[in-house]
């Protein structure tokens, strides 16, 4: 089943409720990681997010088109993404992507 733009931010933003405080965050970050998606759709794309040690990661990434290895459940509160400097897969929460350059 197809879903479409707004039910994917809501699922993000649902995804973060029990980690953020107020619904309108969760609704602000889950739309600034989706338009992040979008953009690395369309091409290679620069943004900083923090990592689980606290540090924070300068990262340009693209979304490439995988190899399927069996489906998976998606999992709505990380971004996935190819990052581009180690030629690896990398991901991170969507709570924690600070900006979008």
């Amino acid at each position: 089943m197809k879903t479409n733009f707004r039910s994917l931010v809501m699922k993000m933003a649902h995804a973060l409720r029990d980690r953020l405080n107020s619904w309108s965050e969760c609704l602000k970050r889950a739309w600034r990681a989706y338009k992040l998606r979008q953009a690395m759709r369309e091409g290679i794309v620069n943004f900083t997010f923090r990592k689980v040690d606290g540090t924070i990661r300068y990262a340009k990434g693209t979304i490439k088109p995988a190899e399927s290895k069996g489906s998976r459940k998606p999992n709505y509160g990380t971004v996935i993404f190819f990052d581009t400097l180690i030629e690896e897969y990398r991901c991170f929460k969507i709570e924690n992507l600070l900006k979008i350059y």
